[in-house]
């Protein structure tokens, strides 16, 4: 049996966006340092794909997050979809290992529309803090909140993961994680924009790192095609 899903081409874009950034970023545990970011992302009436790439370089420190996300609308139901998350994460600042982690479940579309859209997700998710070295996986049940807005002047997004362990390690210790991002870009033009961001990272309601940066924006389009 096979099944075949063909998209509508005078409808349905198939080309992918890009979007590159370059600034300066201020730590909370180091001073100052550049940032870099490029996204790449596909929206179709049934699909969303994205991809993420974020490096912090301070020094001889660097912090770099990298995601790639692939979703798609639950049957025939316009609010509700399936998603699939894969984030790579090295930290030189807390730790030197490369840390893994998968998530998928069910996400919902709290508001849509063409300026705002504010989304929940919640499945499970597998975290390994060793990726190279240990096979050791914690298992958490993650709820993730996006809210965007768009306006005339500028944009906003605020992202919330929330990871509530399941698993407990061999010291019988919860190591529940938050990760905050916001970030709002000023509009220079269609394709420039000014972007402030803010990153936290908690574990156990205790602020890890936090960060705030300043940066150039720049989206296009682009011709790839998948």
């Amino acid at each position: 049996m096979s099944v075949v899903i063909a998209h509508n081409p005078e409808k349905d874009s198939i080309n992918w966006k890009q979007y590159l950034r370059l600034g300066g970023v201020n730590s909370s545990i180091f001073e100052k340092g550049i940032t870099g970011y490029t996204r790449y992302k596909r929206t179709t009436l049934k699909t969303f794909k994205d991809f993420r790439l974020y490096i912090h370089y301070f020094d001889s420190k660097t912090e770099v997050r990298t995601r790639y996300k692939s979703s798609r609308f639950f049957l025939n139901f316009n609010k509700y979809y399936t998603f699939s998350t894969i984030k790579y994460e090295k930290n030189t600042m807390l730790n030197g290992n490369l840390n893994y982690n998968y998530n998928q479940g069910l996400g919902f579309f709290i508001l849509k529309n063409k300026t705002n859209s504010m989304t929940f997700e919640i499945g499970p998710s597998f975290d390994n803090s060793d990726y190279l070295n240990s096979q050791i996986r914690t298992s958490y049940l993650k709820n993730s909140y996006s809210i965007d807005i768009i306006l005339k002047k500028f944009k906003t997004k605020v992202e919330i993961d929330y990871l509530y362990e399941i698993s407990k390690n061999l010291q019988k210790e919860a190591n529940s994680k938050l990760q905050l991002m916001a970030e709002i870009s000023f509009f220079i033009n269609n394709s420039n924009s000014i972007t402030i961001g803010i990153f936290q990272d908690y574990l156990n309601k205790t602020i890890e790192n936090r960060s705030l940066s300043v940066s150039y924006s720049i989206s296009k389009a682009i011709n790839v095609k998948m």
